[in-house]
């Protein structure tokens, strides 16, 4: 039996479709970061990180693991910078520890990958860099590279690029479609005292902060409402 398509079966499809569409691009609008500071301390450390210790950390819908670290053995105070969780959205590495003696010019990397508990695509990221807290005139700067996670859990492909130079408070947010289910952050860290000759350059908070996509409940009864009237016309012709 050969199935007919009318006009009202087409404007139920084509209603679909559109539907659909807007489900997926949907995308909730990422929220200012915090202020520095203002996260839950874990029972975690820089420390546990640069001892490349198995940790996972849990914030909300998100999922921090795999970190791992290259000299950030080198900053002063290092056990007491916490690593905390922020509006269940985000993670911050704190306080005014990021220490750096006079005279000296220090590079560091950190990196971890998150991921999302529900499988939702994460489709943006906001980085703060709070560095307000000098004894000496030097400087702090990041650059940070987000990547899709690769077979290992190494990172794979580059996605977009964040940088941040200050010496003050600065925040910075990127946001990419369709999203993905989990993303290699790597953030490198510049910390230069070198033309100092007493004291030590204080750095301060890094908070990183993550959104994801969820259609609105409007949408999903939008999309069901056109599935059963599309399911209804087909199954109306079909009987004929």
């Amino acid at each position: 039996m050969k199935l007919k398509i009318n006009g009202w079966s087409t404007a139920l499809l084509a209603g679909f479709v559109l539907t659909f569409s807007t489900a997926v691009q949907v995308q909730a609008q990422p929220t200012p970061p915090p202020a520095p500071g203002g996260g839950t301390p874990t029972p975690y450390s820089l420390a546990d990180v640069n001892n490349n210790n198995t940790m996972a950390i849990t914030n909300g819908n998100f999922v921090f693991s795999s970190f791992s670290a290259v000299e950030i053995g080198k900053i002063l105070g290092l056990a007491n910078n916490r690593i905390a969780t922020v509006n269940n959205s985000g993670i911050e590495f704190q306080d005014s520890l990021w220490n750096v003696p006079a005279g000296t010019n220090y590079d560091l990397s950190l990196s971890f990958i998150v991921s999302t508990l529900d499988g939702s695509p994460i489709t943006g990221v906001g980085a703060t860099l709070d560095a307000a807290n000098f004894s000496n005139a030097g400087s702090i700067s990041l650059a940070e590279t987000i990547s899709t996670v690769g077979p290992g859990g190494l990172a794979g492909n580059s996605i977009a690029a964040l940088a941040l130079f200050v010496g003050g408070t600065q925040s910075t947010n990127i946001t990419f479609l369709p999203g993905y289910e989990a993303l290699y952050i790597t953030k490198d860290f510049n910390l230069n005292d070198q033309d100092a000759t007493t004291g030590y350059l204080f750095g301060s908070d890094i908070i990183q902060t993550f959104v994801t996509t969820t259609p609105e409940p409007s949408t999903y009864a939008m999309l069901g409402s056109g599935l059963a009237g599309l399911g209804f016309m087909l199954r109306r012709r079909s009987g004929k």
